[in-house]
C-alpha cells in the first residue's frame, strides 16, 4: 500500500511539473512545448535558445536534453 501511495505521489508531481513547464511556455515568447509525457515528466520543446535555457530556473525543470532523447525519457 505504501508503494502504491508513493507511485501515485510521484505521478502527481511529474504531472504538476509538466503543467508548470507548459504554463511557463505559454507565457514566454519564443518557447513552445510540442509534446509531453506527464507520466514520465518529459516535455519536448522548441524555440529560442535563451527561452529554452530560462526554463532551467523553474523548480519543475531538472534537465534539458537533446530532442532525440525525448522518446527514451517519455517511455521510461
Amino acid at each position: 500500500e505504501a508503494r502504491t501511495e508513493l507511485e501515485q505521489t510521484q505521478q502527481r508531481l511529474l504531472s504538476e511539473a509538466i503543467t508548470a513547464i507548459e504554463t511557463h511556455a505559454s507565457e514566454v515568447d519564443g518557447l513552445e512545448i510540442t509534446d509531453s509525457a506527464p507520466e514520465s515528466g518529459a516535455a519536448l520543446g522548441s524555440g529560442d535558445g535563451n527561452a529554452i535555457l530560462e526554463t532551467l530556473a523553474l523548480d519543475s525543470t531538472q534537465a534539458i536534453v537533446d530532442g532525440t532523447e525525448f522518446d527514451e525519457f517519455a517511455s521510461s
